[in-house]
Formats: C-alpha cells, structure tokens, sequence
C-alpha cells in the first residue's frame, strides 16, 4: 500500500510526500515501486495508441537490488525512466508545444524576467519572515506564561537560535541535506513554465531519432544544453538559498541540532528534521512561484482530455501554474490578503493540528503569522508606493501619460501626414 501512495503522490506532483516515502521503502519495495511506474507508463502509451516500450531488464534488476545508498538506487531510477522517455516519439501536439517554448525562451526578456522576478520575491521575503518571527515567538511568550511548564509549540521560525550551536554549523548540515535530498526534489518539479512534473514526459524524443529531430531535440529538449536548461539553472539558484536559509530557520526555532538531525529525533512539540525538510522544500517552490497549484492542476487535466482541448488550451493558456502563483502571491501581498489570512486563522483556531506542507492537513497558527506578514509586507510596499506617486518620485505609464505626450507633439507642432 505504501508503494501505491508513493506512485500516486508522483502522479499528482506531491513530490516531496512521495519522495518521502519511497525514501523508506526496502530496496526491493523501490524496486516494485519502478516496476509499477513503469507498467502505468506502458498502459498510458497503449491509450493513446503508441506501442509500449521495453522495462527494466534482469540485470537492470539485479544492479537495483545491489546497489548500496539512496544515490546510486536514485541513478538508476532517474536512468530507467529516461530511457523509456527516450524510446517514444512525441504526438504533433506535444512538437507544436515544445517549438512554442523554446521561441519564447530563446527571448531574453523571458529570462530577464524570471530573474527579476525572483530577485524581488526573494526581497520582500526579508521582512516577511522578520515579522512572522516575531509573531511566533510573542505566541510562545504567550503559551509559556498560560501554561507554566507546559510543551513549546512548534515554530517555523524565530529570531532567538535554541539549537546551542553556531549558524555556520547549521548552514552546513543544511547545504549537505540540499545535496543529498531536496536538490533532486526541487529539479524533479520542473521550472515555472512547465505543468508536469515527470522525467518520462522530459525526455521523450519529441521531434524523433532523425539528424534535424535529435538537433531540436538538444535545443527544446531538458538537457544541459536545451533552452530550459537555463530558466531551471536560474530557479535552482534560487530555490537552493530559500531552502538551505528555512532550514536553519526551522532547526534554531525549534532547537533540532545536527545531532537530532542526523538521528531523525522527533521534539516532544512534534518539530523534526523531516518536517523541517518539508516547510523547506514549500518556501523554496513558493519564492520561485513553482509549488503546486490545484486550480492550474485542473486546467491541466482539462488540457490532456483530448487532442481538441489540448489545441484550445494550449493556444489560450500555455502556462498554467506560474500564472495562478503569481495571481496568488498578488493577492497574498496586498490589503486583499486579508481575507485570506482570515480563513487561515478561522480554520487553525477550529482544528488544533495541521499545516500548509507535508500532508496538506491544513493550516496553523505559524501558517497565519506567515500570511500576515506577507499582508503586512505587501500593504507596506504599496502604500510607500502611493506616497511617492503622490510627491512625483514615481511614476507609471498609462493611459493620462499617452495623453499628455500627444498634446505636448501638437504643441510642437506635429501633425499627422505632414
């Protein structure tokens, strides 16, 4: 059952729940676990009328089993789905969609723009995550006073370090955790312009085994030198400081050393390394506008019902996901986050449990401190804004601006068809 739950997370894109569990499983539990993806890759290739593809071979099987260490078993799943990838051709659509990426990301301004774009959501983090801080810590006040003797509650983040250990030694155990866990998580979920989070659909040979199909295929394809390449090496980039930064943050709030990091210690708040690994993994995807997004999921499935709906949506919107987060972060920074933080609080205070990651169980009160921060972070912005506008430090194109440029022509005296 557990190698169900771990396929089907995958499936949904719950990448971190899913990798999580096929992280504890048996060797020959992620054997039967490749297996049956494999199978489920065959039978959707039957569906749509291709033929199936080979699967693992006995040696293929017999190197899995041997293999010592979470790396190399990891190697050769990541290879055998690969494989398989590039054993089938892409359907016309998925040839017209892929030569639609790779024009837009051939244009400068789309990789201007994601790194712009990051830079700016990395920035209002900052105080974001000072004010959420300050937020939880004044609640743990609260309890300690409530309930003398009484366990702390479980934070994401303080401004007080109660690990006893230095921020480098810290640092450290959270870049080595990057390399060896979240690094491959975060790659596994894609770049912002893309809705599936699948190394078989990433390396199908879209454009065939031909010379001009294996040309366009290094060019639109997801190798190292493929258009993509560069948007997912500038959101790595950044996903990479955001997770190594909200570890630390979560092992000093809750006093998780390196040592009760390494023994996997549960606090008797409930905090963990693997929960911290998982609030980790949530900010990183949230600062690059790439975490899952259940509206743009079911625009998606819309998409893939047919080859009429897939022409229509395709055209009308190509990007599904990095669309609905940014429209979602907008609001969340804005006055209008209000409401949204309302919610939140309505549905922590009602169940006593629960949190925005890991099982998708909920909200709780840090979730709240969190969306407030980010209300308080982004009313804060737009009301400086409004200050400078109004004292003429700052000022936006328009329709007023058109309007003036054109009298102050006709003023000059230009004329139309002189």
């Amino acid at each position: 059952m557990v190698t169900d739950l771990a396929i089907a997370g995958t499936e949904l894109g719950q990448s971190v729940q899913a990798y999580t569990l096929l992280k504890r499983l048996t060797p020959e539990g992620q054997l039967l676990a490749l297996k049956r993806v494999q199978q489920r890759i065959n039978k959707n290739l039957v569906k749509q009328g291709k033929k199936p593809v080979s699967e693992m071979s006995e040696e293929t099987m017999i190197e899995f089993l041997e293999a010592r260490g979470e790396t190399k078993r990891s190697d050769i799943w990541n290879r055998e789905i690969a494989r398989m990838g590039q054993e089938t051709e892409g359907t016309w659509a998925d040839k017209i969609n892929a030569v639609r990426y790779t024009a837009m990301l051939c244009n400068p301004i789309t990789h201007i723009k994601n790194i712009i774009s990051n830079i700016a959501m990395t920035a209002a983090r900052q105080p974001t995550i000072a004010i959420s801080a300050a937020l939880e810590d004044v609640r743990r006040v609260k309890d300690k006073a409530l309930h003398p003797g009484g366990i702390a509650p479980e934070q994401y983040r303080s401004l007080h370090n109660r690990t006893g250990q230095k921020y480098s030694e810290l640092k450290k155990y959270a870049e080595m955790n990057y390399k060896t866990f979240a690094k491959d998580v975060l790659r596994s979920g894609g770049n912002r312009y893309q809705n599936v989070s699948s190394a078989f659909e990433n390396n199908k040979r879209i454009f065939g085994n031909s010379l001009p199909g294996r040309v366009l295929e290094q060019l639109a394809g997801s190798g190292k030198y493929s258009v993509s390449s560069a948007l997912e090496a500038e959101d790595m980039m950044f996903k990479h400081r955001t997770y190594v930064s909200s570890l630390v943050g979560y092992m000093k709030a809750n006093g998780i050393t390196t040592k009760d990091a390494a023994l996997r210690t549960v606090k008797p708040n409930g905090a963990s390394i693997e929960k911290g690994e998982q609030y980790a993994l949530q900010q990183a995807k949230k600062a690059t506008f790439t975490e899952d997004n259940k509206l743009a999921n079911a625009l998606t499935n819309f998409e893939n019902l047919n080859a009429g709906t897939k022409l229509f949506m395709g055209g009308f919107m190509p990007y599904k996901r990095t669309p609905m987060n940014i429209l979602t972060r907008g609001v969340e920074y804005s006055p209008a986050g209000l409401i949204m933080t309302g919610y939140k609080m309505v549905y922590a205070m009602s169940r006593k449990t629960g949190n925005s990651f890991g099982d998708g169980s909920g909200y709780n009160m840090n979730d709240v401190f969190e969306s407030l921060g980010a209300n308080m972070t982004g009313s804060a912005i737009m009301t400086l804004g409004i200050l400078l506008a109004r004292e003429g430090f700052l000022a936006g194109a328009g329709d007023e601006d058109d309007e003036r440029k054109r009298k102050y022509n006709q003023q000059m005296g230009d004329q139309n068809y002189a």
